[in-house]
């Protein structure tokens, strides 16, 4: 998880209260991305304890480097075009997202900076066994991050419909995406709580749903830039 984001959300309380009785183990990132470095050190936790499951609590880069620490991978030489190569899945992954954003709980992709250039790593390994979308987790953040995280999921979604790659099921999900993010985005602006919280988180998931069967395109490889 993240510092800020395991105590802000109130996901410390209601985690730890379920987890008195097991053998756990809590890493909270240190890098602002995930970046290779970082990620090697999480590795070499996770060889240490061995957990049966790992829970990715947060925004973007916890759920990267969740969804990488859940497999086995190879460093990758500099001609191949991901940083690094997923050979098998260690264990089984849960995530609970902290932000209603791109909805990674729910693809089959990560982001991976070495030397900090950004590379995007794709296997459907990465794809975690379960999520949670709870409500509370999405209320603390800023109106700064609630607008940057909404209207991320709206232009995916827009994105997916466009893609080359669309077919009926994506354009399904990115339309209930928009749908859902026309109804409540403002409200939960304006007038934050748990109804219009829970819907943002669904309108990211669908969002991610759209956006792991089309990929993502120019649009979105432009939008870092811009």
């Amino acid at each position: 998880s993240g510092k800020n984001s395991f105590l802000n959300s109130g996901a410390k309380k209601i985690i730890l209260k379920n987890l008195k009785k097991e053998n756990f183990f809590i890493y909270l990132k240190k890098s602002k991305n995930p970046e290779l470095v970082e990620l090697k050190k999480i590795y070499n936790l996770y060889l240490k304890f061995r957990p049966k499951l790992i829970i990715g609590i947060g925004g973007g880069a916890v759920i990267d480097y969740a969804k990488l620490a859940s497999t086995r991978f190879k460093i990758g030489n500099k001609k191949e075009l991901q940083p690094i190569l997923i050979k098998k899945k260690n264990c089984k992954l849960l995530i609970l997202p902290t932000t209603s954003g791109s909805g990674a709980e729910s693809t089959k992709f990560s982001v991976l900076y070495v030397n900090n250039k950004k590379f995007s790593v794709e296997d459907n390994l990465l794809k975690p066994d379960f999520y949670c979308l709870h409500p509370k987790f999405n209320l603390s953040n800023s109106s700064y991050q609630k607008s940057c995280s909404g209207l991320d999921a709206f232009c995916q979604s827009v994105e997916s419909i466009f893609s080359a790659n669309a077919n009926n099921e994506s354009i399904k999900y990115a339309t209930k995406s928009i749908k859902i993010f026309m109804d409540n985005f403002k409200f939960f602006l304006t007038k934050p709580n748990l109804v219009n919280s829970k819907k943002m988180l669904q309108c990211a998931n669908y969002s991610g749903k759209a956006i792991n069967i089309t990929k993502t395109n120019v649009p979105h490889a432009l939008s870092y830039y811009l």
